[in-house]
């Protein structure tokens, strides 16, 4: 998958010492009232579910600051955005104006999880952000069945460092951004599927069409009925079909 950065980030790249690190003990209680928080916000159909993955995803793991970043189709190629951003960075990452030079500007089907030092130096588009940047951690987000984004996580703290259990955690939270991006882009796709639909009943004048409720009352009543036979729909809605 390509992308505009040409940053060598394999300099930066220390996703190895992980493995190396004490994983902290996890908090299942942390953990279980966020992740409820982040069902019943995607069951009640609230907006804004991604911001609420990220803001998540800098509490549990301890960070400062954290955001999603996706792929999106251009004519040079596909790019990475900041689809929500949280913590420390956000007014001022939003700010740059960047859809380009996210903190995800890696091939997220190569490397999947990435742990990476001095991130400002990894991304040059957050050098010009305020607070100082440690490390970077990374996990791919899949959306139909592609990694095509990554849940991230920065350290503002030179001296924290991420372990095994943040990794866990985000990878967790991943699951919860890709459900809820596959149904807001669901929800697009069938509003626009709508859209389309009534542009064509409306503007269909040959064809007298009519929606009726179980009922059979009419709901609806479009301009080719009212061509037809010659009622507006103020007097036809509400009669039966």
């Amino acid at each position: 998958m390509a992308v505009t950065d040409t940053t060598d980030h394999a300099d930066y790249i220390i996703t190895a010492a992980l493995d190396e690190r004490p994983a902290r003990l996890p908090d299942h209680e942390a953990e279980n009232h966020a992740l409820l928080q982040l069902v019943d916000r995607m069951a009640s159909g609230q907006d804004a579910a991604l911001e609420r993955v990220a803001e998540q995803a800098a509490a549990l793991t301890r960070s400062g600051s954290a955001g999603i970043s996706l792929v999106e189709t251009a004519p040079g190629g596909p790019l990475f955005y900041c689809a929500a951003v949280a913590g420390l960075i956000a007014g001022d990452l939003d700010a740059t104006g960047s859809r380009k030079e996210g903190p995800c500007g890696l091939d997220v089907g190569q490397h999947g999880v990435v742990l990476l030092k001095e991130a400002a130096r990894a991304f040059p588009a957050l050098d010009a952000v305020g607070p100082v940047m440690g490390e970077l951690l990374m996990v791919p987000v899949h959306l139909s069945g592609r990694p095509d984004g990554m849940l991230w996580s920065i350290k503002h703290d030179p001296s924290d460092r991420f372990d095994r259990e943040d990794v866990r955690l985000l990878e967790s939270l991943a699951k919860f951004a890709s459900i809820a991006e596959t149904q807001a882009r669901a929800d697009a796709e069938l509003r626009d599927k709508e859209e389309r639909l009534r542009r064509i009943v409306e503007t269909a004048r040959d064809y007298a069409i009519i929606i009726t409720d179980p009922n059979d009352i009419i709901t609806d009543w479009f301009p080719g009925a009212e061509a037809i036979f010659g009622w507006s729909m103020a007097e036809a809605v509400g009669q039966p079909g």
